[in-house]
This record gives C-alpha cells, structure tokens and sequence, in this order.
C-alpha cells in the first residue's frame, strides 16, 4: 500500500452466505484513513451483516477484509482492539450501572481507567449523572430508555480509544437530544483522524456527517462518491432508484 492511499478498511470480493440466503455479494469497499464513509441501505440490504464481519462477530464466506491491515480471519484478537462497535444489541449488562458496565468493559480490554475518566466519558454523551439530572443516568441500564442505553453503548464503544469505528444505524431509537448529541461526538471523532463507517437508511443525518456515501443493496455495493461530489437531490434518486432494484 502505498502513502499517498492508505486504507483502515479493505473488503475485497466479499461474500457471506446464510445457507442459500446471500447477505453479501461480491462486495469491494474500502475506507481511507480517517475518513468517515456513510453505507446507506434500506433494511435488509447487508449492512449489519458486513458489520459484523468487520468486527470479527460474522466469518466471510468468500473474499478478505482487513482493519488496518488485520485480517479478520486469522487476526481476530487484534481486529477487536482496533475497532469499536455501536450497533442494534448494546452489548452492556442490564442489572450494572452505566459506570460499572463501563469498568467492566475497560477490564475486558485490558485498559486501566479512572472513575474521573469514565465520568469524563460519560458526560461526553450526556450520561453522567449530575444533581438535578434525570435519576435514571445513575441507575442500572435496565431501568434506562432505549435511547438512554444507546448512549451508555456509545461511550463503551469508545473506551479503548480504538483506531476504526463501526456505527450499525447508531441513530435507531434516538430522542432529538440524543441525536444531537451522537452527531457532535461523530463530528469530534472525525477531527481527531479516526476512521469510520457508519450504516443508516436514514439520508439527512447520514450526509450531514459523511466523507464518502455509498449505497449497498441486495448486498451488493451499487453506487459509492465522495460526498463533496454529490448533490443532495442527486443522491436521493440514486438511493430510490438503488432501493428499488434498478442498475444504479
């Protein structure tokens, strides 16, 4: 690879099967180093499925991808401590608090953290517990509101300070504020050079933040641009038109 093209994401000919079901055809995508590239698709289209490929949850049928040059096959251990993954299932415990289930997950890792930097983390998200907040924040997760809980996900997808970030439709069951709050911290991650990419169905909120937009259907990659490239009007018929079946 040279300099001038560095990639933290490479799929290449990417393909998995679900018995005779193909959730992912064929697919060749790749994302530069600090670039945020928004997937946009309807449900159904593959996204969660690549998703998990890339964070070693789901093994390619056929073809390659790499984190940062990690293969997901053969260098699971290592894809793991690079990326960090909001997606539809938290992943956090329902009877911790969203500081202990920030603890626990920092000694899953392998990373020692202070209470001051787990609040710092949590108050990035709006999640730390303040006199006068909502009583809720201090209490265990599953006591929490769907949009509550995905902010909790969010800064444990973070805790580890990982290098790529994997956003499954992070704005699924999200309050306006909590929307707000998602889209600044996406905005903060992009000015400190991380990678990621996100996957939504939902196209204002997905160009507002992106670098580069693509469209997957039917598991296949149909369309991909740099989003300075693109009008907003243009893109739509494109999407219409890709969610439709057509050739795009």
């Amino acid at each position: 690879m040279s300099d001038a093209v560095r990639h933290a994401i490479e799929a290449k000919n990417l393909t998995r099967r679900f018995g005779r079901h193909v959730a992912l055809c064929d697919l060749t995508l790749a994302v530069g180093e600090g670039r945020c590239t928004v997937l946009f698709g309807p449900n159904g289209a593959g996204k969660t499925t690549l998703i998990k490929v890339l964070s070693t949850l789901a093994v390619p049928t056929e073809g390659t991808a790499l984190v940062c040059g990690a293969d997901v096959r053969t260098q699971a251990v290592e894809v793991r401590r690079l990326v960090g993954v909001l997606s539809h299932e938290s992943f956090l415990y329902e009877s911790m608090t969203a500081a202990e289930n920030l603890r626990f997950c920092a000694r899953m890792h392998g990373v020692r953290i202070s209470r001051e930097e787990i609040d710092a983390l949590l108050d990035s998200v709006g999640m730390l517990a303040k006199p006068g907040g909502p009583a809720s924040a201090a209490g265990s997760v599953g006591t929490m509101s769907r949009g509550m809980t995905q902010r909790v996900a969010l800064a444990r997808c973070l805790l580890h300070d990982p290098k790529v970030i994997l956003l499954d439709e992070p704005y699924s069951g999200l309050d306006p504020d909590g929307a707000e709050i998602l889209t600044r911290q996406i905005h903060k991650l992009r000015e400190s050079g991380r990678t990621m990419l996100i996957t939504t169905h939902q196209l204002s909120v997905g160009l507002e933040v992106a670098d580069d937009v693509a469209i997957l259907s039917r598991g296949r990659l149909c369309y991909r641009a740099d989003r300075n490239e693109v009008r907003t009007g243009d893109f739509r018929q494109e999407y219409a038109r890709a969610v439709a079946g057509a050739t795009v």
